[in-house]
């Protein structure tokens, strides 16, 4: 597919982390209002914690890091989205929660290993029930949500007003 082999990934890591044709036509549906209008309550692993306190609780695990890049690798316009929803909208942990449970269904099980930091979220309803979340391993690498990208593209398209309007404005 098109888009789909930059960067030099093979076919076949690709299909490992179910970048398919078929599924970036499916994840080429997702718009602003499919991220601002998700139920909450779907959320098992962000709901519960303050937006300020999210970034230092919840990581991407590595599986959906690597995940995430070819993603945006094959569909730059959806990284345009993430930078209209967050942070302004939206913490990109929260984001991303909402991505993995949306494709959960066309993905490996490793999409909903989040990380979250013990002791950062304790007391947290929403963090000890979490049932399909992979248990923290403190020797684990705890990746970031931020995710390179083109700070002058991100400008270009602030100034001719972004490719996904906001329509809560």
């Amino acid at each position: 597919f098109a888009g789909g082999n930059s960067g030099g990934v093979s076919p076949e890591e690709l299909i490992e982390y179910g970048i398919t044709e078929e599924f970036v036509n499916h994840v080429k549906g997702f718009t602003y209002m499919t991220f601002r209008d998700f139920p909450e309550e779907r959320l098992t692993v962000t709901r519960g914690i303050s937006p300020d306190s999210m970034a230092s609780s919840v990581k991407l695990g590595p599986w959906q890091q690597h995940h995430a890049m070819l993603l945006i690798q094959a569909i730059p316009d959806f990284n345009d989205l993430r930078y209209v929803l967050c942070p302004g909208k939206m913490p990109e942990e929260r984001f991303w929660e909402i991505y993995f449970v949306m494709v959960k269904d066309h993905l490996s099980p490793k999409a909903l290993d989040f990380v979250v930091v013990e002791g950062a979220a304790s007391g947290s309803k929403a963090v000890e029930e979490r049932a399909e979340v992979a248990a923290v391993d403190e020797q684990s690498s705890l990746g970031a949500f931020t995710l390179a990208h083109d700070e002058d593209q991100v400008e270009e398209e602030e100034e001719d007003g972004g490719r996904y309007g906001n329509e809560d404005e």
